[in-house]
């Protein structure tokens, strides 16, 4: 039973941790675009100042962004030490089961 459980978990944990992975790469993408965005403002014909209201607003995003950002690789963490931990306790109960067996 506790086999089943850890191995419940573990699948739980990597499915969470490949939605957040997701959104990470969305965020990413997104920064990516404002970046471009930002560059081709500055260096166009028509080149705006970093003090243009356009650049200020993209800049404002982008920070919300990277704060977001920040919070996912946080999640990705937690995740990471929690499916680490119920991976040796998988490995730990197969070790037993096998002592048990032909111990």
């Amino acid at each position: 039973m506790a086999f089943l459980t850890v191995q419940l978990n573990v699948q739980r944990i990597t499915a969470q941790k490949a939605d957040v992975e997701y959104w990470m790469a969305v965020i990413s993408e997104k920064r990516t675009r404002i970046t471009n965005q930002i560059s081709e403002l500055q260096s166009g014909e028509a080149a705006v100042g970093m003090d243009n209201p356009i650049i200020v607003n993209l800049q404002a995003v982008d920070k919300q962004l990277e704060l977001e950002q920040s919070k996912y690789e946080a999640v990705q963490q937690s995740l990471s030490s929690q499916l680490e931990s119920y991976e040796k306790l998988l490995q730990n109960n197969i070790k037993r089961e096998m002592r048990f067996e032909f111990g």
